[in-house]
């Protein structure tokens, strides 16, 4: 080749690239710390911790900011997280053991699987299996409220009351995010191994993979140092909010981690379900929640972030399996009381990332997903920071708007129709247990659920009153509100609960019905 062919050569290839959009190449994580800042800054999460995999190596495991707003309790790769849903890809692994030992099959009935399961509708009742709770395809109510915030309820009771968990659509017919059915499905494995879900999770899973920081009990914190404290946002504040106990929900989002023990559940999942010569799970059984079971259309304005340029989003079991630039990609984000979560792999290029922050809904997260995704793919920069900025001006002008709409609602200048004295009662629903409403030692109208505390209700406008939950991030708008519908001969007859917690209204009888 002459020297003019050569250079004709080199020339047509540049000019052949740059017709591309320009990549980025170099060491895939430099410029890290200076993004993670910026979006820090930019969110106000007080700290967070990741965790960057590629072939079965931790590129990074790294902490930043504080665990507490305004202290100097610095973030490192051992500080504890709640991951929240994360916990689902574990419950569903967990399952996938019991799969191995011919102890399950993920098509059994639940009826069959768990003796006394039963839900409103007798044909889902039949025929629900376990892979229609694992890939949120059952249908069900998602009843939040039944569990959140229960202190002293358990998983048996929980499911003892499914009896009249109601429907929201057909069996299979569309996804429907269930918390609930993971805790059905924790049962499950419960009475099929003959130990309690936390326990199994950690003597088969947390233990062999020696997660040696992470844990299913909440009670543990508090003898544990270098725990992330979580935060919410409430109003233009972000503030520091106690650790929640959601042990009677542990299958579904109970446990704690660090970004080092991240680090060992990544390369356990990249691995195909086998770390350092373990095999926990056989290839085949794991794979199969890591397939398609249930096709999701657009799941809301997040998409942007968590699924940017996916064609199809679908859920496996534990797991969103969707498409990142052409690239197979499973995902789950988690979300609980002032924490979150993100976890996602690239499983053809051996790659994986987990995110903590200890500020509930902090999409940054995802941010720093699809930035490392990109370094490592070798593709133009997208302008994630302008994106993450976006997603923040959007989601506060989305809380002003609902805070308005509930304010504009409120018909200003009503009172009650009773004496306060008068509302007092206890109320019953089939599925959520009993309400009792009594007039307080200040004169005021308080309320509780179950068995948590009574909390203050203040009115709204009418019969309806705002409810104050024991829990602070319930607290922010839009509120929840508790109505009295009266009877005939004017007393309480029957109230009804509204609010993000709840799907459908929750309609409560007088226990003298």
């Amino acid at each position: 080749m002459t020297r003019a062919h050569w250079f004709m050569r080199a020339v047509l290839a540049v000019a052949l690239a740059c017709a591309m959009p320009c990549a980025w190449s170099g060491e895939p994580t430099a410029g890290m710390d200076d993004l993670v800042a910026s979006l820090l800054r930019e969110g106000g999460a007080p700290g967070l911790a990741l965790v960057i995999v590629k072939d079965d190596t931790v590129i990074v495991a790294r902490g930043y900011g504080t665990r507490t707003l305004g202290k100097r309790d610095v973030v490192d790769a051992d500080t504890l997280f709640g991951i929240a849903s994360l916990t689902k890809a574990f419950t569903a692994t967990a399952l996938g053991m019991l799969v191995d030992r011919n102890q399950i099959r993920f098509d059994d009935t639940l009826a069959a699987a768990l003796p006394g399961f039963r839900v409103a509708d007798p044909y889902v009742s039949a025929h629900v299996t376990l892979r229609d709770a694992l890939a949120h395809r059952t249908g069900t109510a998602s009843a939040d409220l039944l569990w959140y915030g229960r202190r002293n309820s358990n998983p048996a009771a929980l499911v003892e009351r499914l009896g009249a968990l109601p429907q929201s659509a057909s069996l299979r017919e569309r996804f429907g995010y269930s918390n609930l059915m993971y805790i059905v499905a924790g049962e499950l494995l419960a009475r099929r191994s003959g130990i309690a879900w936390e326990e199994f999770v950690g003597k088969e899973i947390l233990a062999p993979l020696d997660m040696r920081r992470s844990t299913v009990d909440l009670s543990v914190l508090a003898g544990t140092s270098n725990v992330a404290t979580p935060h919410i946002r409430s109003g233009a504040s972000i503030v520091p909010v106690p650790h929640d106990d959601h042990r009677n929900a542990g299958a579904s989002g109970s446990i704690y981690s660090s970004a080092n023990d991240l680090g060992r559940w990544l390369r356990f999942l990249l691995n195909d379900g086998e770390l350092d010569g373990k095999r926990l799970i056989q290839r085949e059984t794991l794979a199969q929640t890591m397939t398609p079971q249930m096709l999701i259309g657009p799941t809301g304005p997040a998409d942007e972030l968590l699924f940017p340029r996916s064609n199809v989003i679908a859920y496996g079991m534990g797991w969103f399996v969707s498409d990142y630039r052409g690239h197979r990609t499973l995902s789950h984000t988690g979300a609980i009381d002032g924490m979150a979560a993100f976890i996602s792999l690239l499983p053809d290029e051996r790659l994986g990332v987990a995110v903590l922050s200890n500020l509930e809904g902090d999409m940054a997260r995802a941010v720093i997903r699809n930035w490392v995704f990109d370094r490592y793919l070798d593709v133009s920069d997208t302008d994630w920071r302008s994106r993450y900025s976006g997603w923040n001006d959007a989601i506060r002008a989305h809380r002003a708007e609902m805070s308005k709409a509930q304010a504009d609602a409120r018909a200003t200048g009503t009172r009650p129709s009773l004496p306060l004295a008068r509302y007092a009662g206890r109320f019953a629903n089939d599925l959520f247990g009993e309400v009792e409403v009594r007039l307080g030692a200040a004169g005021k109208l308080e309320w509780r659920l179950a068995d948590l505390p009574f909390a203050p209700l203040t009115h709204w406008h009418y019969d309806s009153f705002r409810i104050q939950w024991p829990t602070t991030g319930m607290n922010e708008p839009p509120f929840s509100l508790l109505s009295f519908q009266l009877g005939a001969d004017g007393r309480a007859a029957r109230i009804v609960i509204s609010g993000p917690m709840l799907d459908q209204d929750a309609v409560f009888d007088t226990d003298d019905r």
